[in-house]
This record gives structure tokens, C-alpha cells and sequence, in this order.
């Protein structure tokens, strides 16, 4: 969030703050044994081609299938934030929502 001459986009910290206090309930979820339903996972985008990488924090790359936001398919997406990252179940959470992983990126 940019301040600049005093001046601030109050939509915008408050939809940062919506964001991350949804992000502080699975995180705390998570903790307590419980990661996503197969109801918010089949309700999540699919990303394919996917692999971590970076923005100034991390981040996934790869094409999304039936983003609620971009539309049907976006062939060379970025995620917001990374904050979990679970290979084993095939889920990541971003700061703004949960992503399914399909198959991973291969040279």
C-alpha cells in the first residue's frame, strides 16, 4: 500500500484487511488439523503448468483454469502472495484464495 501527500485508498486497505484475516483463519485451520474441504477445493482454480516462484514474495506461475476474477483460462497467470504451499495434498493458499496444483511445470 502506497501513502503518498497523506492520501490513501481506504477501499483498498480494507479489502487488504478482509484478505488477510480470511488468510489468518485457514492458516489457523491448518494449523488445528484441518486444510481445505474437497467443497472450497473443487470451488478453487486449477493452475496447470504450475511452479513456485517469485515476485517480491513468493508466488505460483502457470495457467488458470475458471478463475472467479480472470475468466475461463489465463494461459500466463501469477498468484498473489504464497503463504501455504501443501505438494503432498496438491493445494497452495495465496493471500487471496485457494488454488488446486495439477500437474507441475517440467522443462
Amino acid at each position: 500500500m502506497i501513502i503518498q501527500d497523506g492520501q490513501y485508498d481506504e477501499a483498498t486497505i480494507r479489502n487488504y484487511i478482509r484478505l488477510l484475516k480470511a488468510l489468518v483463519t485457514d492458516m489457523e485451520a491448518f494449523l488445528d488439523g484441518n486444510g481445505p474441504t474437497a467443497e472450497i477445493l473443487d470451488q478453487a482454480p486449477l493452475i496447470e503448468g504450475w511452479r513456485q516462484s517469485e515476485r517480491y514474495s513468493p508466488c505460483l506461475t502457470g495457467t488458470f483454469h475458471y478463475h472467479p476474477l480472470l475468466g475461463g483460462l489465463v494461459p500466463n497467470g501469477i498468484t498473489s502472495q504464497l503463504w501455504l504451499l501443501n505438494k503432498d495434498e496438491g493445494w497452495a493458499r495465496t493471500l487471496s484464495r485457494f488454488y488446486r496444483l495439477g500437474k507441475p511445470f517440467k522443462r
